[in-house]
């Protein structure tokens, strides 16, 4: 892999990337980057009352074709994005069937943690794989490292947790080594940490080591959360992903049945579970890449949803078969959420996140 910054933007700066999404029935979002500039799509809200992915097949088919759908629309107009004019644009269908997008600057979850680390210009850096939209491995000062990117809300108070975890946990060596807040245009939006590399998923042989490293983050008065997927073993050392799901004591009412809680019952179902299997969670950074070139699509007369378009952009974008797709979406977040961190919607900031099937006169 080329290691000059220089010539790796050079030849990034002509090309359309789909970095990735963030696929629910109210916030249906596509990441695009060209060069430095980074574009958010958003598609409108898919009706499917009450629906919950996994418990109906039908509905979840609805659920995987509509993203694919919408990723069709999308690909007809890529020769028309315009990157640098705003950081959003909203997926708008006229009366006709034809498609367009609504340009609009849209502000975003202002992070609250004051930065204690080197701030780091995101022009500084080069994205060299996007293993999600948050999720990415970069080039920074001739070194790897791993970044996680606050790209839409929800995903920006995550780094806002996770500057906070990390900053709690400081110097009990658990986590990855934090090297810097990543800045783009003077504003924090994103935290780099070292490159895992070669970390594992842990086994049941790692217990003890394990429950010494929560162990030590409840000394300093910490609560954590723990499951299979979010802690590693690298270089012989426990390194926990999650540090957005640090709390302090202080923050919980019963404090002995919340640690019994996300601690040691948390702990016992995990290495109970690591007992009798391994551990099939494959690690993040063998994900499937998102970063691809997005490749334009001609428009049809009609309105789209053809199964002709469908599977033609499923191919050049090169996803997988919706049969491959496994337990879970495709824009299902990264990591799962961790048990001490209950998930918080950011509320919608403007009037046309709110639209159910249409947006608003305010925005079109």
């Amino acid at each position: 892999m080329p290691t000059d910054v220089v010539s790796l933007k050079r030849r990034k700066q002509n090309i359309i990337l789909y970095v990735g999404s963030d696929n629910e029935l109210n916030r249906r979002l596509f990441c695009f980057e060209k060069g430095p500039h980074s574009l958010v799509i958003q598609a409108p809200e898919l009706n499917l009352p009450g629906y919950i992915f996994g418990l109906d097949p039908e509905a979840d088919k609805v659920f995987i074709n509509s993203h694919f759908a919408e990723l069709t629309k999308i690909s007809t107009l890529v020769k028309s994005l315009e990157f640098g004019k705003t950081n959003w644009a909203y997926l708008v269908t006229r009366k006709d069937g034809s498609i367009r997008l609504h340009y609009k600057e849209k502000p975003i979850y202002s992070i609250s943690c004051p930065p204690w680390a080197p701030l780091i210009p995101e022009e500084d850096i080069v994205y060299t794989k996007y293993i999600t939209a948050e999720d990415r491995e970069a080039l920074w000062n001739g070194r790897l490292v791993d970044c996680l990117v606050g790209w839409n809300d929800q995903w920006r108070l995550w780094v806002d947790y996770a500057m906070k975890g990390h900053r709690l946990l400081d110097g009990l060596d658990v986590t990855f080594q934090v090297i810097g807040h990543i800045t783009r245009n003077g504003v924090i939006i994103g935290i780099m940490t070292e490159h895992a590399g070669d970390e594992r998923r842990i086994e049941h042989r790692d217990r003890a080591a394990v429950y010494a490293a929560v162990a030590k983050v409840q000394s300093k008065g910490l609560i954590i959360g723990v499951n299979e997927s979010n802690v590693v073993i690298h270089k012989g050392k426990v390194r926990f992903l999650d540090a957005q799901s640090v709390r302090k004591f202080s923050e919980f009412t019963d404090i002995d049945a919340t640690i019994a809680n996300y601690h040691w019952q948390a702990l016992s179902a995990v290495f109970d579970q690591l007992k009798q299997h391994p551990n099939f969670i494959p690690l993040l950074r063998s994900w499937q890449n998102d970063g691809v070139p997005f490749i334009p699509v001609p428009a049809p007369e009609k309105p789209l949803g053809s199964d002709f378009f469908f599977r033609l952009i499923v191919y050049a974008l090169r996803m997988r078969d919706e049969d491959e797709l496994g337990p879970s979406p495709p824009s299902r977040k990264t990591r799962p959420r961790p048990s001490a961190l209950p998930y918080t919607r950011i509320h919608s900031l403007g009037p046309c996140e709110r639209a159910r099937d249409t947006y608003c006169n305010t925005c079109v």
